[in-house]
C-alpha cells in the first residue's frame, strides 16, 4: 500500500465461517488496514470437494453474505466489497462461464471457468478461437445462466454427478457427452 499498489483480500465462506463470525472477522480486518477490495466467494463444489454438495450455502446464508456484503460495502470508507452470493446471482450477472470469460488451466485446458473442470480443449493442440466457439456454442452453455452453474444442483447432476470417482480434472466435453449417451442423457438447458 505504501508503494500505491491497490491491496484486496479474497476469502472462501463454509456455513461454519459465516456462523463464527469469520467472514465478518476479515471485513474488519481488510477495513482497519486499509485494504482497497475484499472479495467473498462462496464454498464451491470443486477440487477434493467436486462431490461435495453439503459444502454448497443455502439461500439463507447466502442472503446473509449479501446482507453482510452490502453494509460494509456501503459504509463510511472506500473499500469495495464484492460477493458472489450476488454478482453470480440473478441480483447479479449470473454464470459468466462461457457467456464472458474462460479458464485456461496451467497446462493449457480451457474451462468455462475456474471452479468448472469441464474442458472443451486445449490450446497446445488447437487454436483457442476454435476451442471457445466449441465451448459458447454448445448447448448447455450457449445461453446466460442465472446463477453459478457449479452452485446449481440441476448443472451438477448432469456434468458432476455423472463421473467416476477417480476421474482425473479436467474432464474433456466429450468424455461427458460419452456418459450421457450411456446414461441416454440429452444435451441442453438443465
Amino acid at each position: 500500500m505504501d508503494a500505491g499498489i491497490l491491496v484486496g483480500l479474497s476469502t472462501y465462506v463454509t456455513s461454519e465461517r459465516l456462523a463464527a463470525g469469520k467472514v465478518e472477522k476479515a471485513l474488519e480486518l481488510a477495513r482497519r488496514e486499509g485494504f482497497n477490495e475484499v472479495t467473498i466467494f462462496d464454498c464451491m463444489p470443486s477440487g477434493n470437494y467436486l462431490k461435495r454438495r453439503d459444502m454448497l450455502l443455502s439461500a439463507d446464508e447466502k442472503r446473509q453474505i449479501v446482507d453482510l456484503a452490502r453494509r460494509y460495502h456501503n459504509d463510511s470508507h472506500s473499500m469495495g466489497v464484492i460477493a458472489q452470493a450476488i454478482v453470480n446471482s440473478p441480483l447479479g450477472v449470473g454464470c459468466y462461464g462461457a457467456a464472458s470469460e474462460l479458464y485456461m488451466t496451467p497446462y493449457g485446458d480451457i474451462n468455462p471457468c475456474d471452479f468448472n473442470p469441464v474442458a472443451f480443449g486445449n490450446v497446445l493442440e488447437e487454436p483457442l478461437e476454435k476451442i471457445w466457439t466449441r465451448m459458447a456454442t454448445h448447448p448447455d452453455f450457449c445461453y446466460r445462466h442465472k446463477t453459478c452453474r457449479m452452485q446449481t444442483p440441476s448443472y451438477l447432476s448432469k456434468f458432476i454427478d455423472v463421473l467416476p470417482d477417480d476421474v482425473q480434472l479436467p474432464v474433456h466435453i466429450d468424455t461427458i457427452e460419452r456418459i450421457w449417451a450411456e446414461k441416454g442423457i440429452t444435451p441442453g438447458p438443465d
